[in-house]
């Protein structure tokens, strides 16, 4: 993996990472996060939760009401005798969700009897309205105590939902107390003396009530011993179910439509049990600590820049698609398995501006480097090679660095410098300027690369940058077509130097980029590349106009319209053994 590009893929998914990571308490990104939270919920199986067998509902509705025949204002009596009935039978603490602002003397005595005798385990609410506290009668209030009265109201988030809910005493100067607990909280300091440790719990929630519940009119209607056994040892709430109640709230299940009642909403006796429920069990739902989710937030990014500053749409698509479910399926066993809350609303936040930032800086790189290796190139290789390779950066990084075996030609003017020393330097410049477009012409049409041209002197490769089926004999052929190419110019009457000596050799070669930030080239370095030279500086001892080493012969196999004679074998510089060599002309008619 390049160096540059991956630092730049690092820099990048950091600054995404930061910025996001700041803006995580902006009202867009909360909203998200807060759907993505319900959601973890609504996929959670409600087996994941462990309900208290210590907590039992007593619930009524407008069918209570009927049954009652008295309307619930005057109930004062009632919940006397129903609170009664269960603390007598074992109920460690009964919870009235109700609020009753209405006394008779008639029926207070019944309800001040059990206040006074169990006093501490009968727990009454007032409401919050605004900064006015409802409460219940005073009558009521002097014979429960005030230490028994808990704030009912649901905290919700800011959009209306109930996820998490206040359960440190909350200052409010009323009836002579200065801090006032909440029901939930109150409820299970009684029931097993636990206290919470910090002002706000995440409720864990199901979609719907699984404790063990039953109807108000059911049980006033019970004997002792059906009482003992269905409440004894238990903290024991009682509220309404009614809709005309309106005691109701939204919760990460009012997301998804149901078929019952409580299509939108759930009754607040719920939600409360479900705060009890989670204060009992200790089943509470945390964040993940602040280094984790920053680093699940990088990593995220990261990932993407990667992939988008590497390859290509399909892939980094690909790539975006894995991160995202990732995150999603993390996100999600952390929240079952842990009862952890990983904040994911960043993560898919920040993907598609990292996605369209390191695909920018991509394609400054890739034009960048487009033109840059247009500018070094576009004299040395065929035109429809050029474009082949610049429609494909991979194509084009992979070709220019690679060991490969590959075909190369030296190509040089016989006596030119004889000529040189005659000559007007103007006339030669002129000279070579034809015959390097002569030449460049025959070379290019055989999908040659021309490495470089000094002096009267080319070299050429065959198979690079890019492969060819069989450099070795479009070698063959481009010297063949060189050699005639120039002596049909000397018979049009041109200069007379246009006698070539061709070397031809093939072998495996180190290709590479050489030089430095100014100048560079593209070469093939080793000593194959040498030996094709060599080969060329023996076509005069020789007396051929081309020659090839056995390697070219062996690999272009058959070569219809050439003639190949061999030459025997000589010396060349540099080598201890001897080169055989072969004469290649055109075969005549």
């Amino acid at each position: 993996m390049p160096i540059r590009p991956a630092v730049t893929a690092l820099v990048l998914a950091a600054l995404v990472t930061g910025v996001f990571w700041t803006l995580r308490s902006a009202d867009l990104v909360r909203r998200l996060e807060l759907t993505l939270l319900d959601v973890r919920f609504l996929w959670r199986s409600d087996q994941a939760l462990r309900v208290d067998p210590c907590i039992a509902l007593i619930e009524f509705d407008e069918r209570s009401y009927r049954a009652i025949e008295r309307h619930p204002v005057f109930w004062l009596g009632l919940w006397g005798r129903l609170a009664g009935k269960l603390l007598d039978n074992g109920a460690t603490v009964v919870g009235l969700d109700v609020i009753p602002t209405h006394v008779e003397p008639s029926e207070f005595a019944d309800f001040a009897r059990v206040a006074v005798q169990h006093r501490g385990k009968l727990v009454l609410i007032a409401a919050l309205d605004g900064q006015t506290l409802v409460h219940p009668a005073e009558e009521v209030v002097a014979a429960l105590g005030a230490e028994n009265l808990a704030l009912a109201n649901l905290t919700r988030d800011f959009d209306g939902v109930a996820r998490t809910q206040a359960v440190q005493p909350l200052p409010h100067r009323a009836l002579g107390r200065s801090n006032w607990p909440f029901l939930a909280a109150l409820l299970a300091e009684r029931q097993a003396g636990v206290r919470a440790s910090e002002p706000m719990v995440m409720i864990n929630y199901q979609s719907r009530s699984h404790f063990a519940s039953y109807r108000l009119e059911e049980v006033l209607e019970m004997t002792p011993e059906t009482l003992r056994r269905a409440f004894a040892g238990k903290a024991v709430l009682v509220g309404t179910l009614a809709r005309s109640d309106q005691d109701l709230a939204d919760t990460p299940f009012s997301l998804r439509p149901a078929s019952d009642g409580w299509r939108h909403s759930m009754p607040g006796l719920w939600v409360q049990a479900f705060t009890l429920n989670t204060l009992l069990t200790g089943q509470k739902l945390l964040p993940v600590p602040p280094w984790m989710g920053l680093g699940a937030l990088f990593l995220a990014n990261l990932a993407l820049a990667l992939a988008a500053t590497f390859w290509r749409a399909p892939r980094v698509l690909l790539v975006w698609l894995v991160v995202s479910l990732g995150a999603l399926l993390g996100g999600y066993l952390l929240f079952v398995l842990a009862g952890r809350w990983l904040e994911l609303a960043p993560i898919f936040l920040s993907q598609p501006l990292c996605l369209v930032l390191a695909t920018a800086v991509r394609l400054r790189s890739v034009e960048r480097e487009r033109i840059e290796f247009e500018r070094a190139v576009e004299r040395f290789v065929a035109p429809e090679v050029l474009d082949e390779m610049l429609a494909d950066p991979g194509l084009r990084r992979s070709q220019l660095n690679t060991r490969r075996v590959v075909t190369v030609l030296f190509s040089d003017i016989n006596d030119f410098s004889a000529v040189c020393e005659v000559e007007d330097p103007v006339v030669v410049a002129r000279m070579l300027d034809e015959h390097y477009q002569e030449m460049s012409r025959v070379i290019f049409a055989h999908r040659g690369t021309i490495i470089r041209f000094v002096g009267d002197q080319f070299m050429v490769l065959f198979g690079a940058p890019l492969p060819l089926p069989n450099p070795a004999q479009a070698a063959l052929q481009t010297g063949v077509a060189m050699v005639e190419r120039c002596k049909e110019l000397a018979q049009r009457g041109k200069p007379g130097f246009y006698g070539l000596k061709v070397g031809i050799h093939t072998g495996e070669m180190l290709l590479a980029t050489i030089g430095n930030d100014q100048k560079s080239e593209y070469t093939a370095v080793g000593d194959n590349a040498n030996q094709g030279a060599r080969i060329q500086d023996l076509t005069k001892k020789v007396g051929v106009a081309i020659l090839a080493s056995q390697a070219t012969v062996e690999a272009a196999g058959p070569t219809p319209g050439l003639r190949i004679e061999d030459q025997g074998e000589h010396p060349v510089k540099g080598r201890v053994k001897q080169v055989r060599v072969y004469a290649i002309s055109r075969e005549g008619p």
